[in-house]
């Protein structure tokens, strides 16, 4: 049985278009069940092998995150490798975890050992990807709690699903715009948005500025702009990118 806490995020997410509001949903789900802070990492394929390419998301620590990054914990990071290795099953991660695995060298037990310090008792990494499976980005989204080991446990066998299907769901709300950032895609004015979403509803510009309430010059002049900074030949391909990028 789905909380009331889940079915008002879904709601939500399914309204919202910006990436901070998909995020601060996100927050105020999570608040509710003493998950103090989540970590939504993804994978940005722009990286080379020499290059670190986990970006992180998050609500913990500043300074936390900063050592995270300094230390290079994203290489022992056991929700990190899961996600690397391509497994869809989340990790139970935490030091007052006794069903947690095991540190599997020196340098993850060090990583989990300072993550306890700075009140990481408990949570789990869930790994996420976008429903049509496209090549970006891969991702995955902690929920770090300070709960003991029972707690946490008693909690995730009663809300597991609950949490993997949103952590999916935001991943999903949270696509377009990673994949705008990705590939150097240009945000649309709210003129430019609105002209290609009527368009790609089928209106002619001439019902399109009736719609608006402006010319029909001002509408072709919306969708040059909109045409112009997408790259695109055609309005068709404008409307693409444009749906690609989470703009319309």
């Amino acid at each position: 049985m789905f909380s009331n806490h889940f079915d008002d995020a879904m709601n939500t997410l399914l309204e919202v278009g910006d990436s901070q509001q998909v995020l601060d949903c996100l927050m105020r789900y999570t608040q509710n069940f003493d998950i103090h802070a989540f970590n939504y990492g993804y994978v940005d394929p722009r990286g080379t092998d020499e290059d670190q390419v986990l970006r992180l998301i998050s609500t913990a620590d500043p300074e936390w995150l900063e050592r995270y990054t300094q230390q290079g914990y994203g290489a022992v990071d056991p929700g990190v490798l899961n996600m690397a290795a391509g497994n869809h099953t989340p990790v139970i991660c935490g030091n007052a975890i006794e069903e947690a695995p095991p540190p599997t060298s020196q340098r993850q037990k060090q990583f989990l050992d300072e993550a306890y310090e700075v009140g990481w008792h408990s949570g789990a990494i869930i790994p996420v990807r976008t429903p049509a499976q496209k090549p970006v980005p891969l991702g995955g989204i902690g929920l770090v709690t300070g709960l003991s080991g029972s707690q946490f446990m008693h909690l995730w066998r009663e809300r597991q699903t609950e949490f993997i299907v949103l952590a999916n769901q935001v991943h999903h709300a949270m696509t377009p715009e990673l994949l705008r950032h990705f590939e150097n895609g240009p945000r649309l004015s709210a003129r430019e948005r609105d002209c290609l979403a009527l368009i790609a509803s089928g209106l002619r510009a001439d019902r399109i500025g009736d719609e608006l309430k402006i010319a029909t010059v001002t509408v072709n002049f919306h969708l040059r702009l909109a045409r112009q900074k997408l790259g695109a030949r055609t309005t068709g391909e404008a409307i693409a990118k444009a749906i690609r990028f989470g703009q319309i």
